[in-house]
């Protein structure tokens, strides 16, 4: 193999492992907008639970130990 047959392939081997990284790149990238996205919408469904929460403190259910008896 002559020098610039060398030089050649060395400059196509860089070439791969630049895309190589820029791949692993967007796919971290990608991996970390995936687990974003899903605590986010974990996040929304917390929220969301405490407000129900929130709104219904105090609020008794129909035969619980708090009901005054004859009013439902």
């Amino acid at each position: 193999m002559t020098e610039e047959q060398l030089e050649t392939r060395i400059e196509q081997i860089v070439d791969q492992m630049g895309y190589l990284m820029i791949d692993i790149l967007l796919m971290s990238l990608k991996k970390i907008n995936t687990e974003n996205q899903l605590l986010h919408e974990l996040l929304e469904i917390r929220l969301a639970d405490q407000k129900e929460e929130f709104y219904n403190f105090g609020e008794t259910e129909p035969g619980s130990a708090g009901e005054q008896p004859g009013k439902g």
